[in-house]
């Protein structure tokens, strides 16, 4: 039992010494190891290169290979075979090494070898469709879709949805959420599934809902304020007002002239034309929404257009209708001031010719005997 243990203690005491002497040759190694030979490298799929080679030689001894692709290390290693794995699907790549000892010293480059990846398979398998379609009607203006996930030879991409046998979406997942659709209405889907290679499966199951009503809208809207009216000329007033409100929307505007309605607008303004000069009139607005709720009426206000004389031009300056541009056309045209003044002349001649007749007297119902 001593021998043994002699002997071992003697083993120990060698590789320690040898490994000192290594480490103080290395100190001083300058030498970089030889080139290694006979890169090979074999394309075995799409995504995978494999190299091997002759290893290099050292005066101390070979501690590993770099190994760079396109130029660029990608992995050190100690044997004299490499998997490069990852790679892209008809792809040529160009592969060098370099030996290198443990002082650092690093051989030239090897012979470079270039290989392209194998193409990727061609997929002709199509998808199983979807199951287990379902649609959940959510409110008048959405449906939601749920199915089951198909399955592919290599994988599922996604799927396309269909409404009324037309595609309207694709999904990466197995729902999906179709909103902006009518009140009361009833829609068909069905989904079909695609993969990477684009093939398509049949469809899905077809499922129908109706969306649901809309809710009653029984509020009716605040009574327009501020009205105000403006008469512009003595056939034309202006009327404006402030804004509404509703529990939903305000859509437009009913406006009453002595009592009767008159128009109906979606701002909050109006232009009454074609009137009566010097004459009142009594207005007021009530406000309604979509469902047809009619607001209280709005506080009313009275106005009296100017009176008319022949020579007077229309006074507005709006523009807002063609009727009063085509006033101010006629006060500018030649003919129709020559035509006024005709006018004028012919009822002044017409009152002068009626003052200048003498009144008949009334008779008592007898004649006379010559």
């Amino acid at each position: 039992m001593k021998k043994i243990l002699l002997i071992l203690g003697v083993l120990v005491a060698a590789y320690s010494s040898l490994t000192l002497i290594k480490s103080a040759l290395a100190v001083d190694d300058t030498t970089p190891p030889s080139i290694p030979t006979n890169l090979a490298a074999t394309a075995v799929s799409n995504s995978q290169i494999n190299l091997n080679w002759t290893a290099a030689t050292d005066n101390i001894g070979v501690a590993g290979y770099s190994i760079f692709r396109n130029g660029l290390g990608v992995a050190n290693v100690a044997t004299t075979t490499f998997n490069d794995l990852g790679l892209t699907a008809s792809t040529t790549y160009t592969y060098a090494i370099k030996a290198y000892d443990v002082a650092g010293n690093k051989s030239d480059f090897s012979n470079p070898v270039s290989t392209t990846t194998l193409a990727m398979p061609v997929d002709l398998t199509v998808p199983s469709a979807p199951t287990n379609l379902v649609a959940n009607t959510v409110s008048s203006s959405q449906i939601n879709l749920s199915w089951t996930a198909a399955t592919d030879n290599i994988g599922v991409a996604g799927y396309k949805i269909f409404r009324n046998n037309i595609q309207i979406a694709t999904s990466t997942d197995t729902t999906f959420n179709n909103t902006g659709l009518t009140a009361s209405t009833t829609y068909s889907f069905f989904v079909k599934t695609y993969d990477a290679a684009g093939n398509i499966s049949t469809a899905s199951n077809t499922v129908s809902a109706i969306t649901l009503a809309n809710p009653t809208d029984t509020t009716i809207p605040n009574a327009p304020t501020n009205l105000v009216a403006h008469v512009v000329s003595f056939q034309h007033v202006n009327l404006k007002w402030s804004t509404s409100t509703d529990d939903l929307a305000v859509v437009g505007y009913k406006v009453f002239r002595d009592g009767i309605q008159i128009a109906q607008v979606k701002n909050p303004h109006y232009n009454d034309i074609r009137l009566t000069a010097s004459t009142t009139y009594s207005y007021f607005v009530k406000a309604y929404d979509a469902a047809g709720n009619v607001s209280p009426n709005s506080s009313i206000i009275s106005v009296t257009t100017l009176g008319r004389n022949n020579n007077q031009r229309c006074q507005c300056e709006c523009k807002c209708d063609d009727w009063c541009e085509k006033n101010r056309e006629n006060d500018r045209n030649p003919i129709h001031i020559l035509k006024n003044r005709l006018q004028q002349k012919m009822a002044k001649f017409n009152g002068n010719l009626k003052q200048a007749m003498p009144k008949q007297s009334s008779g008592n119902g007898k004649g006379h005997n010559k």
